[in-house]
């Protein structure tokens, strides 16, 4: 008779909740989402703001699909009239390479929407980190010869 979770074979199951392995994949943009923290406090004592990319690995033949990942970017929250601070300079710097990295040219940069990203081939590093997955490094599937990927 099965148990309280029927066929379900969890003693074969890995506990490993990251079960991404570091490698390349072919991905999708998801979606972009805006977001305010509720703990951390940036520079000028003001909560911190973020971008979260949410990337789909697209690659049918690999286990996998549809698998998500996603990566986190601060925006910094600079008042009028004010100059950068480092932190909000590097952070900055991060949010521009991976909007580039996204194909976004500069020209657009200032006035891109979230949604204007969704759908964007690209193919993203992922490295672990403890108990996360970062995303280490995100390219345009147009912009790369697909002989010179290593994929996971």
């Amino acid at each position: 008779m099965p148990g309280l979770f029927g066929d379900l074979d969890l003693a074969s199951v890995s506990e490993d909740i990251l079960n991404t392995p570091d490698g390349t994949y072919a991905a999708l943009v998801e979606k972009i989402s805006a977001s305010q923290s509720s703990s951390k406090i940036d520079d000028r004592g003001k909560p911190q703001v973020g971008i979260t990319v949410t990337f789909k690995i697209d690659d049918e033949d690999n286990e996998q699909h549809g698998q998500k990942v996603t990566h986190y970017q601060t925006v910094p929250q600079v008042p009028d009239g004010e100059e950068m601070t480092a932190a909000e300079k590097k952070n900055a710097a991060y949010l521009k390479r991976l909007l580039r990295n996204l194909g976004v040219p500069e020209e657009r940069m200032n006035d891109i929407e979230p949604t204007d990203l969704n759908g964007t081939e690209v193919y993203i590093t992922t490295k672990r980190n403890g108990d996360f997955i970062n995303v280490v490094s995100v390219k345009l599937r147009s912009e790369v010869d697909e002989s010179d990927v290593a994929f996971h």
